[in-house]
């Protein structure tokens, strides 16, 4: 009733701090994110009819509205502590690879969320992911299943659509939320080669050979365009191509008994290169 008087008399002040109290926290007593969104909306209407002197003027006690003035200005200033991103796109999603196939998973910001519905790529009725066999310890029902397996995902661009039902099972959403297979894998790699630097070669002494092992990069060859070495210095100036036997390559190359250390840079797919790593070869004389 009071959004419908708002909108037949947008000059009246105070309908808006009347309205978003209704979303507000003393109300509501625990928000969720449709409700802040609806109350910073509401709110910012407010501040401009007040900036704009349609609101003061409504009042014969002006200490009656400068209450109201600050309760506004102190929920704003709550509101507005939670990013944009989180009340306009409380979902997000990370792609993974690995040997079963692609998968999706989701994260919601709203924890007290009931229920999750995504479709892909625009086909077919939305779907639920499901629930866990666990309760959410903050709302007493089961758990949100956030990991979707996707296992004939094909290569290339791709388009989530996902929504929710809140704990007061208001539909929030869809949001639509996109990702490649060549940029996620990309970025996976980029992750996982960041974490493990240390290992990314190693030295071995064979039948009185010294071999240097390049297997863990070349696990990721796929988002990998080159990989330069060079042994006893750091300019990084050879070409790594694997050694061949039997037209079978072999993840490893032969180098001089005198090596002490090795560096090594890789070149990813998208053209950026990585920080130059340094591997001792324990032992070496």
């Amino acid at each position: 009733m009071l959004a419908g008087l708002a909108q037949e008399n947008p000059d009246f002040g105070p309908l808006p701090w009347l309205i978003s109290q209704e979303f507000s926290e003393a109300r509501r007593g625990d928000q969720t994110l449709a409700d802040k969104r609806a109350e910073k909306d509401w709110l910012e209407k407010f501040r401009a009819a007040n900036a704009a002197g349609k609101f003061e003027k409504f009042f014969i006690d002006k200490k009656e509205a400068q209450k109201w003035i600050e309760t506004a200005n102190t929920r704003w200033a709550s509101i507005t502590s939670t990013p944009d991103k989180v009340l306009e796109n409380p979902i997000t999603l990370m792609a993974q690879s690995s040997n079963a196939g692609w998968a999706i998973v989701f994260t919601l910001t709203d924890f007290k969320a009931k229920e999750l519905f995504y479709r892909l790529d625009g086909k077919g009725e939305f779907l639920s992911t499901g629930h866990l066999p666990m309760k959410n310890a903050q709302t007493g029902m089961p758990m949100i299943q956030t990991y979707v397996p996707l296992p004939n995902l094909p290569s290339g661009e791709h388009t989530v659509e996902a929504k929710y039902t809140d704990k007061n099972d208001k539909t929030n959403g869809p949001y639509t939320l996109k990702f490649s297979t060549e940029g996620e894998q990309l970025a996976q790699t980029k992750m996982i080669l960041n974490m493990t630097s240390g290992s990314w070669l190693s030295f071995r002494d064979y039948n009185g050979k010294v071999l240097l092992y390049f297997t863990h990069l070349t696990s990721y060859k796929a988002a990998i365009k080159e990989i330069h070495y060079s042994l006893n210095s750091d300019k990084v100036d050879v070409l790594y191509k694997p050694t061949s036997l039997q037209g079978q390559e072999l993840p490893y190359i032969y180098v001089p008994e005198s090596t002490q250390f090795a560096c090594v840079q890789v070149t990813y797919s998208d053209g950026s290169k990585s920080e130059v790593q340094k591997v001792l070869r324990t032992g070496a004389q």
